[in-house]
């Protein structure tokens, strides 16, 4: 299940989106998101 887009902030959604255009692979997406939310 995926958060809705009110869910997600905008810092995260930003990287998302700057990620989906340097075309990084799935994983290599979600492995920066992993290690960004580990920063918490």
């Amino acid at each position: 299940m995926t958060p809705s887009p009110e869910a997600i902030s905008p810092l995260r959604q930003r990287m998302t989106e700057d990620m989906r255009m340097r075309k990084l692979e799935l994983k290599t997406r979600a492995a920066y998101l992993r290690a960004v939310a580990k920063l918490r």
